[in-house]
Parts: structure tokens; sequence; C-alpha cells
């Protein structure tokens, strides 16, 4: 690979800005339909679970179709134009969204937004190595993964102040498209959004590519098959540990504004700019302080750093995401222990600065967008499903979501840990052989 120079330049840090942005957006997209989860229900006529498949199924296919493909051309093609094409993409399948007349028109619009983090992700990702150097980059890591806080806690927030609005001003009518409900002009102002800032990237370097010349190909895509087969245990445990993870933190960010609206009955509009807040602040702390945490525990010298955050991460999750949501008495406790999880919970900068530093430079395009492809779909399937199913056919009506949320941790985040433990000597063995560590 090229070696990024010990010192930092200022336009790493542009691009890094440019990145974190177009992270927002894919998340705002992406989450901002867990706010109007009670307002589409009534006007397309749908239920928990159908709401479920649109909240994570839906996405999961198309991101499923295009992460492995766009994993293999960010190896080989310009990362700039698989990233302008994957926000302008997702960001027309958001307008679609906010058009949607009913559930199979808005199952087709949110697949056509899973091509958002099948693009960007693995590109960005890709691009950090070749711009910060060993000893910056799960910081950096970090920092680019705040977009997922961000972009969540600016779709609940803006959303909500877009609601209480809409609930002032009456019939909101549009030119060409008539009139239109509150959480349809959420969707049309957050596609509208990622179509104009799509272009920033190209203010972003050429970073390096692996690019293999043609005559090579066949070669190494042997031998990344023979890499595949040799570390198959460590990235079967690491994928699977961090789908367990993501399922239960896909699961809460989907029906936590849901908790708070049937169990403790707040408004859309509050929950959304409350919530938003505190994911915003508790997101971002909790992914800078990750990366943050992991550089310095590598710099101490403390053996497996990005697993034992995970690890011992865990025990937290558990207890506020089981206990704490269960036993919450007011919406202040709630929101407290909702805070205490998006603090913990980030876990970005652990498994794919694991792999940014354990997969060598020529397939960590593919892997990374391998890995995530694994954590991505399984989390976003089965992490709202999950919940949805305990509250509809389990504990059999909609103001239990809480004890629903409470036994998807019970069951998730324990056996993520063990799979971790489990699968230490193979990360280690894959560390030991990378081109950095």
């Amino acid at each position: 690979m090229t070696a990024a120079p010990d010192r930092v330049s200022p336009r790493a840090y542009v691009t890094l800005a440019i990145l974190v942005l177009l992270n927002i957006v894919s998340f705002l997209d992406r989450q901002v339909i867990s706010l109007l989860v009670d307002p589409i229900k009534a006007e397309l006529g749908i239920t928990d679970f159908q709401l479920s498949l649109l909240q994570g199924l839906a996405f999961a296919i198309f991101y499923g179709l295009c992460s492995i493909p766009l994993g293999w051309a960010v190896d080989r093609w310009s990362r700039r134009w698989i990233i302008y094409i994957g926000v302008t993409g997702w960001s027309i399948a958001t307008l679609g969204c906010g058009l949607a007349r009913n559930f199979t028109q808005m199952f087709v619009a949110r697949m056509g937004v899973g091509i958002g983090e099948a693009a960007l992700s693995p590109a960005a990702y890709s691009m950090l190595p070749d711009l910060f150097p060993p000893r910056r980059l799960n910081m950096a890591t970090g920092v680019l993964a705040t977009g997922a806080a961000i972009g969540t806690g600016v779709a609940l927030a803006v959303g909500g102040m877009i609601v209480i609005w809409s609930q002032q001003a009456g019939a909101i009518v549009l030119p060409v498209v008539g009139t239109l409900s509150a959480w349809r002009l959420v969707f049309l102002i957050a596609g509208a959004v990622g179509i104009l800032l799509a272009f920033l990237i190209f203010l972003a370097p050429a970073t390096h590519r692996h690019a293999p010349a043609v005559a090579q190909a066949t070669e190494v895509d042997a031998g990344y098959g023979r890499w595949l087969r040799d570390h198959a245990a460590y990235l079967g445990t690491l994928s699977s540990a961090v789908a367990l993870w993501g399922a239960f933190a896909y699961g809460l960010a989907a029906w936590e504004p849901a908790l708070l609206s049937r169990v403790f009955g707040l408004p859309t509009g509050e929950i959304g700019i409350t919530l938003g807040i505190i994911q915003l602040v508790t997101g971002v702390v909790g992914y800078v302080f990750g990366g943050w945490l992991i550089d310095r525990m590598m710099e101490a010298g403390v053996r497996d750093p990005h697993y034992r955050y995970l690890i011992y991460g865990g025990f937290i999750v558990v207890a506020a995401g089981s206990l704490g949501i269960l036993f919450a008495s007011s919406a202040a406790m709630a929101y407290l222990m909702i805070g205490i999880l998006h603090l913990v919970m980030p876990f970005t900068a652990s498994y794919v600065g694991h792999l940014q530093m354990s997969v060598p430079a020529r397939y960590r395009g593919r892997t990374i967008a391998l890995v995530m492809l694994i954590m991505t779909v399984t989390a976003t399937t089965i992490g709202p499903m999950t919940v949805a199913a305990f509250t509809d056919y389990v504990f059999g009506a909609p103001d239990r979501v809480g004890h629903s949320i409470a036994a998807t941790a019970i069951l998730f985040i324990p056996a993520s840990m063990l799979l971790l433990v489990l699968g230490l000597p193979a990360s280690r063995r894959a560390a030991a052989e990378s081109e950095i560590l």
C-alpha cells in the first residue's frame, strides 16, 4: 500500500469533514423513518411488523445486492465517483419514500435507500488509511463514524421540528405533488439535501487505488480467495459478533420513539427534538471517544484493544438495555437509559479499525464491504423485526414495546460478546500478519 505520512495534511482533514457530512446525510435518510412510525402506519394502513420490514429488510435487500460489487469496485476504480453515484442514488430513493402511496411503493423506495451505505462506507473507510497514519487511524475512523450519530440525531430533531411546524401550519401544498402529510415533507427535504451535497466529494483528493492490471486480475482474485479461506475464523466471528451487536442497536433506534410515545404518552415532535439532541451528543462523544480510547490503548501496549472495547462495553449495554429500559418509571429515566446506550454502543471504530489494520491494503475495500454486508443485512433485518415480533406475537400489546427492546438486548448482546472472545486467537493471527501492525 502507499503508506500514509506521519504528518497529516490539511486536505486529509477536509476530506474527512466531507465524508462525515455525507455519512450524516446517509443516516439521516436511513433513520428518519423511526420518528414517523405512527403517522406512516396510519396513512398507509400497515402493521408494526410491516413497518419493521420498511425499516430493515427493504433497506437490507438493496444493500446486500450492491455491497460486494461496490466493494470490488472500490479496490479498482475512482472512489469519488462511486461515492457520488451512491449519494445521488439513495437521495432520489428518499424522495420516492416521500411520494409513496402504499406499502409496496414505500418498500421499493426503501430498497433504493440501501445503496447509500453500500456505496459510501467501503469507499470512505478505505480512503482513510491512505490519508492518516496508523497512530491516528482509529481516531479518524471514529470521527467518520460520528456521521451515524449526527445523522440520526438530526433526523429526529429536524423531523420533530417539521412535525410541530406542520401541525401548526395545517395542510402542506407543494407544486406538482399537491397536498402532503408532514411525514412526507420530511423525506422530501432529506432527499433534496443529499442531491445538493453529493458534489462535495469531488473536493477530496483521488486517493491511491489498488487497481491490478488486467493480466493480473485472475491471480489477484485467486489470492483474495486464499486469504479469505485462511482467515475465515477471524472474519466469521467478527462479522457475526458485530451483526448481533448491530441488531440490538438498530432495533433500539427503530423503536425508541415508539417507546416514548406509547408508554409515556409524549408527542412526536417533542420526542424527535429531545431524542435527536440526546443521540447527537452522546453518539458523537461515543464514536470519537471510542476511537480515541482504542488509539490510547494501542499506544499503551494493551492487547486486543478493538475487541476489549466491545466486550467490556457489552456489560453496560445489557444492563441499560434490559433492566434500565424495562424498569424506567418516567420519560426522564427512559431518556437517561437511551443516552447511556447511545454513548456506549458505537462500534464502528472497533470493528472497522481492526479490519483497516489487519486486512492487506489490496483487499481492504472488498473485505470491509463483506463484513459490513453481513453486519448491516443481519442487523437491519433482524433488529427492528425482532422487537416488532416480540411486541406483536409475544407480549401482544403496542405499549409493551419496552419489554421487547429489553428482550432483544438480552438475546443479542451476550451472544455477541461470546463470539468476540472465541474469535480472539484468529484476530491476533490476522493482526500479526498485517502490513500495518
